[in-house]
């Protein structure tokens, strides 16, 4: 235990272990600024903010609070490159990122839109006529692989694999499953890159591997650490977002009817829904000692900010803990905040929105199937284990 930790802010909180939400709850009621948890699953120890505007505080101050080995995947293998641009800091950041925003703008999500609406249809299509499905495996873990196997120019017999590596990765609270997958996943982009090299074709992947930054070309190991982060942050995050939007729908049948008799709601009810389950779990290191609202955090230290928690912060959100499509303040911090706001926000919501065009329209009104089913499960991100819907 790290000596400079007051023993009245040591807690035990283990967001791979905990019912997550309970969890967010629990941190929320704490008097204290921060606390200090005993039990971080990918570092140990690390410090934990109880309120939304201290984490936006560490998430816009990148120079205080790195972003540099949150992820631990490299480290995992022995080796030393960084999911980028999340693990990379200013000045540098900046530059990588510049190489795929123009990939995930509005204008390049919109022409993924009739090939995401053709997924969208063929994975309801398996199903319509079944009067069931388990959501999750069904449709949410196909969805987002397909889309993002399109953007990349990878081939769609390629999907079982990714999903089976993306689960592991994230959601294993074991290091050698989860270095098998990383070296799984390294090995195949190894691979990719070798080949777009020296044959490139017209996709992003091509794009990448003869992009440059100050008239130099990018590394391997700066290219793995962008194909990386892109196949982690596109995956997993929208299969759990996706999940917990069908699961409401399927618990609040009053939603469910509004939003088939008003479907210009559904933009509002999918924002409300990504700030009631803000899934992720973000991790930042202090570059020198600092002190917050007078808890003192030293160099090295570790700062976990869990999404959930600064988005049903009462301070910020009337009723925070209840689902309103029709709140005011629609703003919330599931695609982060700062300098590594999510660049894939406008591919996820165009991808639940796929969701939405289909379900609630070919699909007569679902609720939940088995209700004991649908637990919920912590890691890195949030989600639903399994999501029985039913239908007559």
């Amino acid at each position: 235990m790290a000596d400079h930790v007051p023993a009245h802010l040591i807690r035990s909180l283990d967001w791979f272990a905990d019912e997550p939400f309970e969890l967010a709850s629990s941190i929320l009621s704490e008097e204290q600024p921060l606390v200090y948890t005993l039990c971080n699953p990918m570092f140990g120890q690390s410090w934990v903010p109880t309120r939304a505007d201290i984490m936006r505080r560490i998430a816009g101050d990148p120079a205080l609070f790195a972003s540099k080995g949150q992820s631990g995947f490299a480290e995992l293998i022995g080796e030393n490159w960084s999911l980028a641009p999340l693990e990379v800091d200013p000045p540098d950041h900046a530059k990588l990122r510049k190489l795929i925003s123009p990939w995930f703008s509005p204008a390049s999500v919109a022409k993924l839109g009739e090939k995401a609406k053709r997924h969208a249809s063929k994975l309801v299509d398996q199903f319509i006529d079944k009067k069931g499905c388990e959501f999750k495996t069904d449709f949410a873990e196909h969805l987002p692989v397909a889309i993002f196997l399109d953007l990349m120019g990878w081939p769609q017999d390629l999907a079982p694999m990714f999903r089976s590596w993306s689960s592991k990765l994230i959601h294993s609270d074991s290091a050698r499953v989860r270095a098998e997958c990383v070296r799984s996943i390294t090995d195949y982009l190894r691979d990719m890159i070798a080949a777009r090299r020296t044959a490139p074709q017209d996709d992003m992947t091509s794009s990448l591997v003869h992009s440059q930054i100050d008239g130099k070309e990018l590394s391997n190991d700066e290219l793995l650490g962008l194909l990386t982060l892109l196949f982690l942050g596109g995956l997993d995050s929208v299969t759990a977002a996706l999940t917990f939007q069908f699961y409401h729908l399927a618990r609040y049948p009053t939603l469910q009817r509004r939003l088939r008799a008003r479907p210009e709601d559904i933009p509002k009810a999918i924002e409300e829904m990504l700030r009631f389950n803000g899934q992720s779990v973000n991790s930042r290191r202090a570059t020198a000692d600092t002190e917050i609202e007078g808890v003192e955090i030293k160099k090295g230290d570790w700062i976990s900010l869990i999404w959930a928690v600064a988005n049903r912060d009462g301070r910020e959100h009337q009723n925070a803990d209840v689902l309103n499509i029709d709140r005011a303040n629609k703003r919330h911090m599931t695609f982060s905040f700062g300098p590594h706001f999510c660049i894939g926000h406008n591919l996820a919501r165009r991808e639940i929105q796929c969701a939405y065009d289909q379900m609630p329209t070919r699909l007569p009104p679902f609720r939940l199937g088995n209700p004991s089913t649908a637990r919920m499960h912590g890691g890195i991100t949030f989600g639903i284990d399994r999501l029985d819907l039913r239908w007559d």
